[in-house]
């Protein structure tokens, strides 16, 4: 019988994703969020675009990608989605660090959210 686990390297571990079966072989059930701006159609979002979301709503300093690992991985394009998709207001700033510089993004747009 085969074993039914990747196989991972030194240091590697493995991270649950949206639809990932948890430790009884259930799916866990997606984040999913309504979200009603002020000058535009409400929408729902689900996954790690609601949880992204959920962040920047809450967040008034702003988030980083540094602040969303390892849930959220590619924040860059799940911010271009919130902007481009779903029109959504939101300002880039560049941090500079010792190594370089990384994005600050905070939420410009004014919405209610609602769980759902």
């Amino acid at each position: 019988m085969e074993n039914a686990l990747p196989r991972l390297g030194k240091g590697a571990a493995i991270v649950e994703s949206d639809s990932a079966p948890n430790a009884t072989g259930n799916r866990r059930a997606k984040a999913r969020l309504t979200c009603h701006p002020v000058d535009a159609a409400p929408f729902t979002v689900s996954g790690k675009t609601a949880r992204a979301l959920r962040l920047l709503a809450t967040n008034s300093d702003g988030i980083t990608p540094l602040d969303c690992i390892p849930t959220i991985m590619r924040l860059g394009s799940i911010i271009w989605q919130l902007r481009h998709r779903y029109g959504l207001a939101i300002s880039t700033e560049m941090e500079p660090h010792e190594d370089g510089r990384h994005a600050r993004y905070r939420l410009v747009s004014r919405f209610r959210l609602e769980s759902g």
